[in-house]
């Protein structure tokens, strides 16, 4: 029965109507770094196999992350593609900084 379940869930997670094996999106993150004397504002653009235009919008994510201490702040993008992945970006990781963050929109461009 485990190893029923356990397929038929493979097989659901494969027809992700979403993702697109030989087709990339491009994505574009925007976001604040806040300094104690002014606002910085960056943009990332990043490749994804997913399609956030069509149902169920599953395009890219990112996630906000502060260490233990709360002195590192970092911005990470999950569902990138690797083989595309500009060379700002190491392990998924866009920017580390003891300053605040905040992402202000992650949107497909084409």
């Amino acid at each position: 029965m485990k190893k029923f379940i356990l397929l038929l869930l493979l097989i659901l997670c494969s027809c992700d109507p979403s993702f697109h094996e030989n087709e990339l999106y491009e994505y574009e993150l925007i976001y604040k770094i806040h300094y104690p004397t002014e606002v910085v504002t960056s943009t990332c653009v990043f490749y994804s196999h997913y399609n956030s235009l069509e149902p169920p919008h599953h395009g890219p994510i990112y996630q906000l992350t502060t260490n233990r201490k709360g002195t590192v702040n970092a911005l990470y993008i999950f569902g990138i593609s690797h083989e595309n992945m500009p060379s700002i970006i190491r392990d998924n990781c866009v920017i580390q900084t003891t300053m605040p963050l905040q992402v202000v929109s992650l949107k497909q461009v084409k």
